[in-house]
């Protein structure tokens, strides 16, 4: 069992895989780049929340990415790309709001372009991908993670 732990903040999900003392200290016996092992092994983990995500999310562009690495723990990230930063807004929903243009706003609207200075958006109920992926693959993110560190400790 590996300890770990997942927070979602911000649209993103954030998956802290924390490595035991006694794992840490096998991989450092047998000479082994231990950041780069932790490295590996959480991006493998983590791959499967961001896929199960990715075909939860309204489009194909969720990311995966060390946020912070230290030598005994790697921050990953799963969330939409910087291009698709509004599928957060699929994540929690949004109220009801005015969006006003510095000058104006511009977009293809149901009769053509359209040419405002402000909007009414209705809002948008909430339609989660990330928490629900979170959920359904971290017991398989964890078992993969340690399965991956144990196996690189077998080869030696």
């Amino acid at each position: 069992d590996v300890p770990g732990g997942a927070v979602m903040s911000g649209g993103t999900v954030t998956v802290r895989l924390e490595g035991g003392e006694e794992l840490l200290a096998k991989l450092r016996a047998l000479d082994l780049n231990v950041k780069e092992e932790l490295r590996d092994a959480g991006l493998a983990a983590a791959e499967r929340i961001r896929a199960t995500a990715e075909g939860m999310a309204p489009g194909p562009h969720i990311r995966l990415r060390v946020a912070r690495q230290t030598a005994t723990m790697v921050a990953l990230e799963i969330g939409p790309d910087k291009e698709h930063w509004y599928y957060k807004f699929f994540e929690t929903g949004a109220r009801p709001h005015e969006i006003v243009g510095d000058p104006t706003l511009s977009f293809e609207g149901h009769s053509g372009r359209v040419v405002t200075r402000r909007v009414r958006h209705p809002g948008m109920a909430a339609s989660p991908f990330l928490r629900p992926a979170m959920d359904a693959e971290e017991g398989g993110a964890r078992d993969e993670f340690g399965s991956r560190l144990r196996a690189r400790i077998e080869r030696g």
